[in-house]
């Protein structure tokens, strides 16, 4: 349980009145009832496939978003490690073991965001022509942290011919690839929105319609173009591991909250997200403790809650938002 604390002053006119110490607790559902599979990479492994000449979209491509899940990150200082690249062009990489780099081959400066301390983390890179722009997104699965770098394309117009190439999951050139393991690899040919959600840990329908590797306990590519029929593993085993569930992260912005007797205000939990494999969260407010006359009715199963409350007497007003997160089964 986390709180939050605003002070509410003693006795006041209404149109002024404050209230708020919002309390935010947090419970995570029981055992899942399903758990979902990563590909484990160490420093040595390498898995290698190759995209066909003239395969569609990726012969002729603009709009691009790639998605991924890494957790159990373990960081090697002083080395540069791939999470996909696309032979010696496109890449998610992870620079100095704390800078995780977008490489689209356009830019001479690269999207960029610093994960010190991560080791769960969800990351979404697009190429967005209508904006000419390149972005790249990180949301800290522990932290619920979320940063978002942004650079200009300067060749919005030009359309790319990425097949016909190889591509890794992990490191191609570099001496050691990254020691984590994958949850989820996805490529689509359009850009999509910021913000919000970080990707569905892992999905059944919807699939990346360039590449799609989920991962449950195989290397299967479930896009359209079954790229895995080419994929090669190399200095070592093929290993996949349970995917950790963590507990979901709840957000609620503006905090700290003062709200005003009188004016209607919205507390909102929308940038809280699941860390389970079902990404729906259920949300569910509810007084806990109120200055003696103020009202005391209020239970709320929604992702916001309005208020307009009234005081009149001094004392903390303490509301909980409770967020539960469920499995696929």
């Amino acid at each position: 349980m986390q709180s939050r604390t605003a002070f509410v002053p003693p006795r006041v006119r209404t149109s002024a009145a404050q209230i708020g110490r919002i309390v935010r607790s947090l419970l995570m559902a029981a055992a899942p009832l399903f758990a979902s599979q990563s590909l484990q990479l160490a420093p040595a492994t390498r898995s290698t496939g190759f995209i066909p000449a003239n395969t569609p979209s990726w012969s002729n491509l603009g709009d691009l978003r790639i998605e991924g899940h890494v957790f159990n990150y373990v960081a090697q200082a002083g080395t540069t490690v791939g999470i996909f690249e696309l032979d010696s062009d496109m890449c998610i990489k992870i620079l100095g073991d704390n800078e995780l780099v977008f490489g689209p081959p356009t830019l001479s400066l690269n999207p960029a965001l610093f994960i010190n301390g991560m080791t769960s983390f969800r990351f979404r890179a697009r190429r967005d022509t209508s904006t000419a722009s390149f972005t790249l997104e990180v949301w800290d699965e522990s932290s619920g942290s979320y940063q978002i770098a942004k650079f200009t394309d300067p060749k919005p117009l030009v359309r790319y011919n990425r097949s016909n190439i190889r591509f890794s999951i992990g490191s191609f050139y570099e001496p050691t690839t990254v020691n984590a393991a994958i949850g989820m690899l996805r490529v689509y040919d359009s850009a999509g929105p910021t913000g919000g959600s970080p990707p569905q840990r892992r999905i059944t329908s919807g699939y990346g319609n360039l590449i799609d590797f989920e991962f449950e306990g195989g290397l299967t590519d479930s896009g359209p173009y079954h790229l895995n029929s080419g994929l090669a593993f190399s200095g070592g085993s093929t290993s996949f591991v349970t995917t950790a569930v963590l507990p979901p992260v709840i957000s609620l912005d503006g905090l700290p909250v003062t709200v005003r007797a009188g004016v209607e205000s919205v507390l909102n939990a929308a940038a809280s997200f699941s860390n389970s494999d079902n990404p729906v969260l259920t949300h569910d407010w509810r007084i806990v403790n109120l200055p003696i006359t103020a009202p005391r009715t209020l239970s709320l199963i929604s992702v916001e809650l309005n208020l307009r409350p009234r005081a009149t007497r001094s004392g903390n007003a303490t509301f909980s938002n409770t967020v539960i997160c469920g499995q696929i089964a």
